[in-house]
């Protein structure tokens, strides 16, 4: 029945009582797909209308064939590890301010520099970082190699004029957590341990 719309590559056939009566029809590519989902909507099928709709998530044999085929078990690592970074980052802001974190990494003996703990606590969850305590000679370039490494990283922007700061854009707060969480503190030079928060959000 599928069949007439184009070659098909698999089908798998759900067994067990939850997903009974339910298969998935696998062909080469998409336009084949959507023909037979338009055709076929509905139609009746052993006394039954055919409810067709997208998978959502590639089948294997597809994956196979674009080169990007991942086992189940990587699969599931993987999104462990990502809710594993997402906890972490939440954990983060809501436990410890940004500035004691970094006070945590000074070596004993050395001051930590001039930041206002309880405004970088205020500042709500964005999409965009806040970098402080860097070198003078740091440059974008310098900080992108860093923040690249982070799902969602947008671009660095070194504000005109101005030395020691920057700001890092992500794609969403989450993502912008994540960073922050992973490289609070970290030394680009032996006494500059970097201060990271989100932009503070201008008010109308």
């Amino acid at each position: 029945m599928f069949s007439q719309f184009g070659p098909i590559l698999d089908i798998v056939a759900l067994k067990t009582q939850k997903g009974r009566g339910q298969a998935f029809i696998v062909f080469r590519d998409t336009i084949t797909a959507s023909n037979a989902m338009r055709e076929l909507q509905d139609f009746v099928f052993f006394d039954k209308p055919l409810n067709i709709h997208y998978a959502k998530t590639t089948s294997d044999i597809v994956a196979k064939m674009e080169g990007t085929f991942q086992s189940k078990e990587k699969r599931a690592q993987e999104a462990l590890e990502a809710e594993e970074k997402k906890r972490k980052a939440i954990g983060n802001l809501e436990e410890e301010p940004n500035a004691k974190r970094v006070a945590g990494k000074l070596p004993q003996g050395q001051s930590q520099p001039d930041v206002d703990e309880m405004a970088l606590r205020q500042i709500p969850p964005n999409k965009t970082l806040f970098v402080q305590n860097l070198p003078l000679e740091c440059t974008d370039n310098m900080l992108a190699a860093l923040f690249r490494k982070y799902p969602g990283f947008v671009e660095v922007r070194i504000p005109p004029g101005q030395k020691g700061v920057a700001f890092v854009d992500y794609v969403n707060e989450i993502q912008a957590g994540v960073a922050m969480g992973q490289l609070q503190g970290l030394r680009i030079a032996n006494d500059h341990p970097m201060i990271i928060s989100f932009q503070k959000l201008r008010t109308e």
